[in-house]
């Protein structure tokens, strides 16, 4: 039975491939211009290594039995509690220290590619990253909060500027799909990123890493552990450097945009004075001083063209972050076998960014931005002893955040106006500064519980409350003379909401077999009230709608199972969920200005689909995995504006379709090191019924990429060398594509793309000094 649901799966694997380079041959031509001059024979020679990836599930799976070796057990810390992998009702992709030191992802977006569901396009206007799991994304406006909270060592980054992390010195992330409210707290109805710093070790020991590669890429990094107090006290220490030239031609000024310069740094401290307490303090700097295009490449402007990786700009665009985040963990362990845990974090970020809002070569408009984010938050959790038939937890939560975000517009004066509006020089009002300033401050507390009871030796049923409390208050302010023109007088408004929202989760786990378990469950979650912090009329203020929104509710109903194959030698997880979807907070574009919106919330919508993720040791030489994702969103009922009924099609910005398939090769060699080939292949596919009425600024591309590498490790890994190439294929089609200024004309109006970066290659290699 095991051996004929493999080959099953290896089938429709092959299927599904081919029927991929079958509907992009025939509707290449279909969607818009700017796909006519992709490479679809790059897209068609990855889809083939996909077919040869899933054969292979077929090949090998004969010689499993007697070859290879079990796949190791995998800790997570979902429920925190640590607990087996397969133990765990919630649909989780895992990321250990080895896959990641395999696939060699510089941030979440290059891991995101690797998890079923999960969509991060990188940053977008003013370097703002969007993270989308299961369909549901960011949020609309600043003060609304995100789809996906992202924590490192239990505590939540809350900038939008800061989430697409350093993975260098990391043990293991953890990505939860599905709303995660009860144990993770508010702004989760997509999922949770849950990421944990690699501890101090207890041995003195040294690790350097040094990458080059083309495009001027290079990286160093380095890392040592110093036990101070043998078995009590050990310290950590290390620092990443990365650079890279810009990829993208500005044919104004010949620059190259796209260039990256990222430092990092970290110290940790890691306690244990004794078995009944412990504690880790960890403190992360991280800066970025990078040229980027996160506007992307214009394509209907003037002067523009379709040719991949060019620009035609007056401005050179910079970004600048500087981020520093401290954390505290503590667990003391009690006689009674209680754990009660602390969970303090404190960060700081800030922003500097200047963009080309025009896309043109002439001096129209130049848009800055400067923010800061600061934030405070403190956990605590009693965590019970696993009794005969039930254990529990509770816990307390409090976060204040404040942030003052500042967009400007210093040319925002005599050019646009005589360029955009057709308005001479001398009947031009005073020139002041346009912008815009938002200050907020917001706070929540929460309580919460999860208890977990044992019903049989097979049967169990868990349960969780969390009740929330949110205060959220903006301080607007919108100032310049061309803003005016625009019914955008000068105004100054503080704005507070206040919500007090339940979630909650409650299921049963069903061991079928010792190595099958399934799970049922229902979950609830909620994304807080928005307030409109962006182009605030005075007509907003008075009409009272189009300002505020209600919290949005998400109820997800799911089952999955979870399986060991051939003595733990292959494991197989899935699962399919629908979820309900009321109060969906939207910001509907105003005629003729896109970008003046009104807030609201639909009425009622849908999602569903599932996840499939399963990894093998097919021989002990050879390991296989796949992850492959649907998602389908529909609003149910929804007129955002009279005459327009968006019942019925899909919202969200993210693919419906994402596959992954990774294969490695680890082959022992005389002398004891080793020799290793890795090849992957990520896909993501557009959803083909997008309601734009929603959200105007963006829409998701398809696009595959393949990665490979091969290298050597020596005896005890002390030294090992690698060479890697990154999008093999030079697949250069776009990712994500933008719409900007529409309504200001056809000078300033136009459609922009982002491209796959170009193919990379590079050699890296690391050396290790002392440890065991």
């Amino acid at each position: 039975m095991d051996l004929l649901e493999i080959q099953l799966a290896s089938a429709f694997f092959i299927t599904y491939a081919k029927d991929r380079v079958r509907r992009e041959a025939a509707h290449k031509e279909k969607v818009i211009p700017l796909y006519r001059h992709k490479k679809l024979a790059a897209s068609q020679k990855g889809l083939q290594v996909l077919c040869l990836l899933s054969a292979s599930w077929g090949v090998f799976v004969l010689p499993v039995h007697a070859q290879s070796l079990p796949l190791d057990e995998i800790i997570v810390t979902a429920t925190k509690r640590a607990e087996n992998l397969q133990d765990v009702p919630i649909s989780i992709t895992v990321f250990t220290q080895e896959k990641l030191e395999t696939l060699r992802p510089e941030g979440l977006e290059d891991l995101g590619k690797h998890v079923s569901n999960m969509w991060l396009p990188g940053s977008t206007e003013a370097g703002q990253s969007q993270i989308s799991i299961r369909g549901i994304s960011a949020g609309i406006s600043k003060s609304s909060g995100r789809s996906v909270g992202v924590y490192i060592d239990g505590v939540y980054v809350n900038a939008d500027t800061a989430l697409d992390v350093d993975l260098d010195n990391i043990a293991f992330v953890e990505v939860l799909k599905g709303p995660q409210g009860t144990l993770f707290g508010r702004d989760t109805i997509g999922g949770a990123i849950n990421i944990t710093t690699q501890a101090p070790g207890n041995t003195s020991s040294a690790h350097v890493l040094a990458e080059l590669g083309n495009q001027g890429h290079k990286r160093l990094a380095l890392r040592a552990d110093l036990p101070l107090v043998k078995d009590v006290l050990a310290l950590r220490i290390s620092a990443q450097k990365l650079d890279r030239d810009g990829y993208i031609l500005n044919a104004f000024n010949g620059e190259k945009a796209g260039a990256v310069d990222h430092f990092s740094a970290s110290g940790q401290a890691y306690y244990t004075p004794s078995d009944r307490f412990d504690a880790q303090l960890v403190y992360q700097y991280q800066s970025r001083d990078d040229r980027p295009n996160t506007m992307g490449e214009a394509i209907t402007s003037i002067g523009s063209d379709t040719i991949p990786y060019t620009i035609n700009v007056d401005q050179t665009e910079i970004q600048t972050q500087k981020q520093h985040r401290i954390s505290l963990n503590t667990n003391t362990h009690f006689d009674n076998g209680f754990t009660l845990s602390t969970v303090s974090g404190f960060s700081d970020v800030e922003d500097f960014y200047i963009q080309d809002g025009d896309r043109l070569p002439i001096p129209i408009t130049i848009a800055r931005f400067d923010s800061m984010s600061r934030e405070f938050s403190q956990e605590v959790r009693l965590t019970s002893p696993e009794y005969d038939r039930f254990n529990y937890l509770v816990g307390a939560y409090y976060l204040n955040t404040e942030w003052d975000y500042s967009p400007t517009f210093p040319l925002m004066g005599e050019a646009f106006l005589e360029q955009v509006f057709f308005i001479p020089p001398a009947f031009q009002p005073a020139d002041e500064l346009d912008g815009q300033r938002v200050i907020a401050d917001v706070e929540s507390f929460a309580i919460f519980t999860h208890v977990n009871v044992k019903l049989s030796d097979k049967l169990s049923a868990f349960g969780g409350l969390r009740y929330t409390q949110d205060t959220k208050i903006i301080d607007y302010s919108i100032f310049g003379e061309v803003f005016a023109l625009f019914t955008l007088t000068a105004l100054n408004e503080v704005s507070r909401v206040k919500d007090t929202p339940l979630s909650w989760t409650f299921g049963t786990r069903y061991a079928v077999t010792d190595t099958v378990n399934s799970y049922a469950s229902v979950s609830r979650g909620y994304r807080s009230a928005s307030i409109k912090d962006d182009f605030i009329s005075q007509a907003d203020i008075d009409a009272g709608t189009g300002f505020f929104t209600q919290p949005e509710y998400l109820t997800n109903y799911e089952i999955g199972v979870k399986t060991l194959l051939f003595g733990g030698k292959i494991r197989a997880n899935a699962s399919a969920f629908y979820m309900d979807y009321t109060d969906i907070q939207v910001a509907v574009s105003r005629e003729p200005f896109l970008f003046l919106r009104s807030l609201t919330n639909a009425a009622e919508a849908h999602i569903q689909g599932f996840e499939l993720e399963v990894e093998g040791q097919i021989t002990p030489e050879l390991r296989i995995s796949t992850a492959f994702g649907y998602v389908k969103t529909r609003y149910d009922v929804f007129e955002p504006s009279p005459g327009v009924d968006l019942s019925g099609t899909g919202f969200g910005i993210a693919p419906d379709w994402t596959l992954s398939a990774t294969v490695d090769y680890v082959r022992p060699l005389a002398g004891g090191g080793s020799w290793s080939v890795h090849a992957d292949y990520t896909d993501r596919r557009a959803p083909d019924d997008f309601a734009p009425q929603t959200h105007p600024l963006s829409f998701v591309g398809d696009y595959a990429v393949s990665n490979l590498s091969t290298g050597y490790a020596a005896k005890n890994g002390k030294w090992k060398a690698k060479i890697w190439v990154n999008n093999v294929f030079d697949v250069n089609k776009p990712s994500v594509n933008f719409l900007w200024g529409s309504g200001l004309g056809p000078l300033i109006e136009n459609e922009t793309v982002r491209y796959e970066p170009p193919r990379t290659y590079g050699l890296t290699l690391a050396y290790m000094l002392g440890g065991s």
